[in-house]
C-alpha cells in the first residue's frame, strides 16, 4: 500500500484544484454512463426517499443492493417505496460491531410535527443525537433493534468484494462502521458517510484508515466522500 501513499503525496500540491472537478453528482454521472447496474449497500435508509438523492439515480441505472433500516415504522415506508426494485434487498437491522441487539432512540410520532422533518431521520444509539436538537426526554421513544456486523452484510452482497458504493447515515456510528470494515477483503469504489457527528480523534482515525487503503477524501457539507484513487482518476478523466 506504500505506492498509494506516494501517489497521494505526489498529488498533494494540486489536490484541492483536482478535487473541485469531482463531486457526488459527477461520480453518479460516471456510474450511469459507464455501467449497467450499481452494486451498493446503504445503511440507514429511512423511507428511501426523504433527505437523500440515491433513489433518484435509480431511474437511470439498475440498482443491485442492500438497504438497512432498523426502525420498524420507517422500514415499512421503505418497503413500500422500493417495491418496484426487484434487486434491492431490505434488512430491518442496525449495524453494530459486536451486539446482536441494541437500544435505539427516535422521536415519538406526535411531537415530531413540532420539529423540522429531518428530526425523524435522527434515530440513533445515542439519545444525545436528539436532545442536542431540543428534543425532550419525554418526546423520545426507545426501541430494541436487531443488529448485524458490517462485514456480515458485505458477505451477503454478491458483489461485496467489488462493491460500487457504500452509503451510511448512522447518526454518530458511521466512524465505527468504517473502522470495523475489513478493507483487506472489501474495497468499495466510493464511500459516503457523515463526519459531522465524529469527534476529532475518531475522524482522524477514520481518515487515516481510508487513506491507507487508497482513498481520496472530499468534503461535501456535513458528509465525506471517500473514493478509491483508481476510480477517482477514471471519473476525473471522463
Amino acid at each position: 500500500m506504500n505506492y498509494i501513499l506516494h501517489i497521494n503525496k505526489f498529488l498533494s500540491p494540486v489536490k484541492k484544484r483536482i478535487k473541485k472537478r469531482v463531486n457526488y453528482k459527477r461520480i453518479f454521472d460516471y456510474f450511469i454512463h459507464h455501467q449497467n447496474s450499481l452494486g451498493f449497500i446503504q445503511i440507514g435508509g429511512y423511507d428511501g426517499l426523504s433527505f437523500d438523492h440515491l433513489f433518484s439515480y435509480f431511474k437511470h441505472i439498475h440498482p443491485n443492493g442492500i438497504i438497512l433500516e432498523p426502525i420498524p415504522s420507517y422500514f415499512s415506508q421503505l418497503k413500500s417505496n422500493s417495491s418496484g426494485y426487484t434487486d434491492i434487498s431490505l434488512l430491518n437491522y442496525a449495524i453494530h460491531r459486536s451486539n446482536d441487539k441494541m437500544k435505539m432512540y427516535k422521536i415519538k410520532d406526535e411531537p415530531a410535527g413540532k420539529f423540522p422533518d429531518w428530526i425523524k431521520g435522527c434515530a440513533s444509539f445515542s439519545k444525545s443525537q436528539l436532545t442536542r436538537h431540543g428534543v425532550l426526554e419525554e418526546q423520545i421513544e426507545t426501541l430494541e433493534v436487531p443488529c448485524l456486523s458490517i462485514n456480515s452484510v458485505f458477505e451477503q452482497h454478491k458483489s461485496g468484494k467489488s462493491l460500487d458504493y457504500l452509503q451510511m447515515d448512522c447518526e454518530g456510528y458511521d466512524g465505527q462502521i468504517i473502522l470495523d470494515l475489513n478493507f483487506g477483503i472489501y474495497k468499495p469504489k466510493v464511500i459516503k458517510f457523515e463526519h459531522i457527528n465524529m469527534d476529532s480523534i475518531e475522524l482522524k482515525e477514520v481518515r487515516t484508515k481510508l487513506r491507507k487503503h487508497g482513498y481520496i477524501l472530499m468534503n461535501e457539507g456535513t458528509d465525506t466522500i471517500a473514493i478509491r484513487l483508481f476510480f477517482f482518476l477514471s471519473v476525473l478523466n471522463s
